[in-house]
């Protein structure tokens, strides 16, 4: 639901102009919608595949509620060392590592977008 708010805010945002320039030039549809929509719509559209991966990867309640204990993600097994077991330096190696994995896909698309922020 995020992403296709993020998507539409964004296309909203859009310009008419630019698809009747395009069509004005000659482009059909397809060819307006990959030279001239998804370019300017890619920052939007990458700034909420982020905000839903920041959300989905951070999510241990709904793993947990549909798939029980039989195959656990990152943030279960965070849960599991802390509730259960009680060992704090496993969860806090756990919670560092993913805590990378969320800053790594974060410079993935800061720098496939060439943006400084998002």
């Amino acid at each position: 639901m995020l992403l296709t708010l993020t998507i539409y805010a964004n296309l909203i945002q859009l310009s008419s102009n630019y698809a009747r320039a395009a069509a004005d030039l000659g482009a059909g549809t397809f060819a307006t919608f990959r030279h001239v929509i998804l370019p300017l719509t890619l920052p939007g559209v990458m700034t909420g595949a982020f905000l839903t991966f920041v959300l989905c990867i951070g999510d241990y309640i709904t793993p947990q509620i549909l798939g029980g204990n039989n195959e656990l993600t990152l943030p279960q097994l965070i849960m599991l060392q802390l509730g259960r077991r009680g060992d704090f330096p496993m969860a806090s190696a756990l919670s560092i590592l993913l805590m990378a994995v969320v800053t790594l896909a974060y410079a993935a698309c800061a720098r496939w977008l060439r943006m400084e922020r998002l």
